[in-house]
């Protein structure tokens, strides 16, 4: 008898980072006040992740050139329509 098993592979990839103890501190508690579910933590850095790659708040064309000294871009106008 042959028991066919499928195991469905969600490749990750697995990032290292130190933050500031104050910021991870009020992540936690942020993520505690609203349910703090298995999970949670990941999708909250998921997310930030996720709207820094749709709009970094620098120009990242000197990313890696000096380790974190960063001009911030220039804020974003509006066009407003008279």
């Amino acid at each position: 008898m042959l028991i066919y098993l499928y195991n469905i592979v969600r490749i990750m990839g697995k990032i290292t980072i130190d933050i500031d103890d104050k910021l991870e501190r009020r992540l936690r508690v942020k993520i505690a006040k609203s349910g703090g579910r298995k999970g949670d933590l990941v999708k909250a850095i998921e997310s930030g992740i996720e709207m820094w790659v749709q709009d970094p708040p620098f120009q990242s064309s000197n990313i890696g050139d000096d380790a974190g000294n960063h001009k911030p871009a220039p804020p974003k106008i509006k066009e407003q329509v008279i």
